[in-house]
């Protein structure tokens, strides 16, 4: 966050400096409102730039085995303009080369869940993917495991047939 302010202000004023340079090259007295007035729109651009481009720097920046499930937008009021064009805020992801598979239970796939949020430490969950069931659940510390590894107290929650996180962790095949 602090690299944000500190570029924001290097635009700032760098946009009053070059608004000022053809005055002082044509030797003409700036007028006194536009070094600040160019400060301003430069600062509220960059800040608008920043924002809108965050989820795209963000995720074209992710390895390529890392595949992203879902993305929320946000609006608020203390920024009106997304109201009209809501912005990426987070994001989750699944890092493929990482999902296991248990050859006693075929069909169910356990992963790590990526929660990337902008100005938040990023965060992971780990779950299972039932396949062929269409569910999910967390598996958490207090996890019991049955002899062929099934989790036995977990939540299941079940997943739209078209949800993300059933083709990117389960593929085409179901499996």
């Amino acid at each position: 966050m602090i690299f944000i302010l500190i570029g924001a202000l290097l635009v700032a004023i760098s946009a009053a400096a070059l608004i000022t340079l053809p005055f002082r090259l044509t030797r003409r007295k700036t007028p006194k409102g536009l070094p600040p007035l160019a400060a301003g729109i430069a600062l509220v651009a960059f800040v608008v730039w920043n924002d809108y481009s965050w989820y795209g720097r963000t995720a074209g920046e992710l390895p390529e085995q890392v595949a992203i499930v879902d993305s929320l937008d946000y609006q608020g009021p203390l920024q009106p303009w997304t109201y009209i064009v809501p912005r990426t805020n987070r994001f989750t992801a699944v890092d493929r080369s990482a999902i296991r598979r248990n050859e006693q239970l075929p069909g169910y796939a356990m992963f790590d869940l990526i929660f990337v949020q902008r100005y938040e430490p990023t965060l992971q969950t780990r779950q299972i993917v039932d396949c062929q069931g269409g569910r999910r659940a967390d598996l958490t510390n207090e996890t019991t495991y049955a002899d062929d590894g099934m989790p036995q107290n977990v939540v299941w929650v079940s997943l739209e047939e078209n949800d993300p996180l059933l083709e990117i962790v389960c593929g085409s095949d179901g499996a």
